[in-house]
């Protein structure tokens, strides 16, 4: 099991992209807002060789995390091969105030 974590900002996406020859089981996403007003993000999970899309990859539309609250995806599990990404883009809020940690193992 392996957890990695980023600082989610509003003009680059985060991505974790899934290593050479392996496949990444991914079963906790949590967000949580560090700032003192209401912060958005979307998630994707893009195949490898692909562009964030809107109307393709987008599985988290601008979900709303209110100030030091957490949003927290554990129910579902995802499988991820060799080259593909989960990529999170901050939307809206305070720049940065954004934090994702992911949870995962290799399959």
């Amino acid at each position: 099991m392996a957890i990695d974590n980023a600082q989610m900002n509003t003009s680059t996406p985060v991505n974790f992209t899934v290593t050479a020859s392996q496949t990444w089981a991914f079963t906790t996403i949590v967000v949580c807002n560090k700032g003192g007003a209401t912060a958005t993000f979307s998630l994707y999970a893009v195949l490898n060789g692909e562009a964030i899309n809107d109307n393709k990859n987008k599985i988290v539309a601008a979900a709303s995390v209110e100030a030091g609250d957490s949003f927290i995806m554990d129910t579902e599990k995802l499988v991820l091969s060799t080259g593909d990404k989960l990529s999170f883009q901050q939307n809206g809020g305070t720049n940065g105030d954004l934090l994702v940690t992911v949870s995962y193992f290799v399959v």
